[in-house]
């Protein structure tokens, strides 16, 4: 089956033999994105001025829909792990943010709305940045969250960099980029009266972890 818009309407048709299965409306000022997973399509329909979107899930034989809800901002992008639909927009009320909608195929209502975008991922896992209020000088927290794949779980993640014995209070240089992260790594650049050092956390293990420490010469 396919799915695209054509003349201010989406339309779902059979591949073999063009035929149409169902349609639904689309304002003619609206952009539309789809994704397809198995029996269930998600379209996203958004336009920028002012930002505004909407996404919604229809099982993709009988045009039945699932779910839907109007994001409220500037839609960003969206995807699909598994059997799970991800849509990342950018939220107008007070202080803008990235959110992102989990939405599993045929689900009456989302999994989770995480704070944040996705930063990285494994085959088991996606580790989201966390975008709510922060202090950008906080030495010793970092705030992520963990999404499994394979057990749908929305996991926080609430590092604390450890103090080192004789070394006095952390610091953070907010000049340089002192956090960075990989498929399986948190690393966290910080200073005391010892020097530089970084703290490495391992995203796919428990959160209360402990970091690997390393100098830095």
């Amino acid at each position: 089956m396919t799915v695209s818009a054509q003349a201010g309407r989406v339309v779902a048709r059979e591949q073999v033999g063009n035929r149409v299965l169902w349609s639904v409306p689309v304002p003619s000022n609206r952009t539309v994105h789809t994704a397809i997973r198995d029996h269930t399509v998600l379209i996203v329909t958004a336009q920028n001025r002012p930002w505004d979107a909407t996404a919604a899930t229809y099982d993709l034989r009988s045009g039945k829909r699932w779910w839907t809800q109007a994001l409220g901002g500037l839609f960003t992008r969206l995807y699909v792990k598994n059997d799970t639909f991800f849509i990342e927009y950018i939220s107008t009320g007070g202080e803008s943010r990235t959110n992102t909608i989990i939405q599993r195929e045929k689900a009456s209502r989302p999994l989770a709305e995480v704070p944040g975008r996705m930063l990285t991922q494994n085959a088991n896992a996606l580790l989201f940045s966390y975008e709510g209020p922060v202090n950008p000088y906080e030495a010793v927290t970092l705030n992520y969250f963990r999404y499994n794949l394979e057990k749908h779980q929305l996991v926080p993640l609430n590092y604390r960099v450890p103090q080192r014995p004789n070394c006095g209070e952390l610091q953070k240089d907010t000049t340089k980029v002192t956090d960075r992260v990989t498929n399986q790594y948190v690393y966290a650049m910080r200073s005391d009266l010892c020097g530089t050092f970084v703290a490495r956390f391992d995203w796919t293990k428990p959160a209360d972890t402990p970091p690997v420490i390393e100098q830095i010469p």
